[in-house]
């Protein structure tokens, strides 16, 4: 009995995914902003204001050069075509692969957190889907710029599709994850079952 009990505790306190996924991990703190970011311009920026932790959801490729097809995390020439991230004292500018959005990544849904640098890898798809967190320290609150950082658009085109929110660290702990329902349900089923055998053995040996 003793056992079963202390595996149900054990279930019970621990979150099975909390700690790989975004909405395991984080609050919500504004409403989801959604712009376009086309390969034939230098950037796209959005209407809310932004810092700290930004969660961001992108997916699209494109093309550069005319023929050189690109996603935002494999890119061709050192960043140039791939996803950057800039704001008004770094602004997006062609030929700036200091401001490729890698430098900011802090946190990859289904992974966890992850050191600066660290590249997502691609959802399965020609959408090439990436879902992950940035975070802008102390940076004052103000408008992002996204988009590719090549010199040339006249040769380009597609567009990368963008969706972000404002976080703050921390689950709001409403709703568990469903892998950690799927523990709880089990932990009582085997709480349950040790009850019920134990009084059986009591029932036998005083009858």
């Amino acid at each position: 009995m003793r056992h079963y009990l202390i595996l149900t505790a054990l279930m019970l306190g621990v979150p099975a995914t909390a700690a790989t996924t975004i909405a395991g991990s984080f609050t919500r703190i504004s409403a989801v902003e959604t712009l376009v970011a086309p390969f034939t311009a230098v950037a796209t920026q959005s209407t809310g204001n932004y810092t700290g932790l930004v969660e961001i959801d992108v997916s699209g490729s494109g093309y550069s050069a005319g023929s050189l097809f690109n996603d935002a995390f494999a890119p061709f020439g050192n960043g140039y075509y791939a996803l950057g991230i800039g704001w008004r004292d770094a602004p997006l500018a062609p030929g700036r692969p200091d401001l490729y959005a890698s430098r900011l990544i802090r946190f990859i849904d289904g992974v966890g957190a992850v050191a600066p640098g660290t590249l997502p890898a691609a959802a399965a798809g020609p959408a090439y889907r990436y879902h992950f967190v940035i975070d802008l320290g102390n940076l004052p609150s103000q408008p992002l710029q996204f988009g590719v950082l090549d010199g040339v658009y006249g040769d380009n085109g597609g567009q990368f599709q963008v969706s972000i929110a404002s976080l703050r660290a921390g689950s709001s702990g409403a709703v568990p994850e469903p892998a950690s329902w799927a523990l709880l349900v089990a932990g009582f089923g085997l709480t349950g079952v040790a009850i019920r055998r134990r009084r059986a053995v009591a029932r036998t040996i005083f009858a």
